[in-house]
């Protein structure tokens, strides 16, 4: 249910943002947006499992990407970090990583996507180019075009960890 849920939203949210790009499709560069994918869904990410080196390269790397197209954080650096204990009572700590463009209105739209993902099991690398490196490639994609053509609306873009 939560599945159908989220594709409802998601292309509720992409119908809302793109009825004025239709025209404009092309500044969306699809390159960049695979070459964002293959650095995120990379063996050396080791599969981005949250709490690990990979996850925080990855972090790093969605970080960086918003810093160059100069998108404004929420507080002092783009990281907000929570915690919570599971029911087995592991307790685990992630970190979201959040930006925003303002728009020419007040009400704001928020674009979501996980980055985090199995990481490695028993030697083997779980890459996670679909669940869910392409989903923040696509974040990282959508920023930049509103970045460069302003929004009515103002947006967020979070990349989740922990999901």
């Amino acid at each position: 249910m939560q599945r159908y849920s989220n594709f409802i939203l998601i292309s509720f949210l992409l119908c809302l943002i793109s009825a004025p790009l239709f025209g404009q499709l092309d500044r969306l560069d699809s390159e960049f947006m695979l070459e964002d994918l293959r650095k995120l869904s990379h063996d050396a990410a080791e599969g981005r499992r949250t709490g690990t080196k990979g996850s925080e390269a990855a972090r790093r790397f969605i970080i960086k990407q918003f810093e160059d197209m100069k998108a404004k954080s929420l507080k002092k650096d783009y990281r907000h970090p929570f915690s919570f204990v599971t029911s087995r009572g592991d307790s685990i700590s992630g970190e979201n990583v959040v930006a925003y463009i303002k728009g020419e209105e007040e009400t704001a739209f928020v674009v979501t996507a996980h980055y985090d993902h199995l990481g490695v099991r028993d030697s083997v690398v779980y890459n996670g180019a679909d669940d869910n490196a392409s989903g923040v490639a696509a974040l990282i994609a959508l920023a930049e075009y509103f970045k460069a053509n302003k929004p009515r609306h103002t947006l967020i873009f979070a990349a989740l960890d922990a999901e």
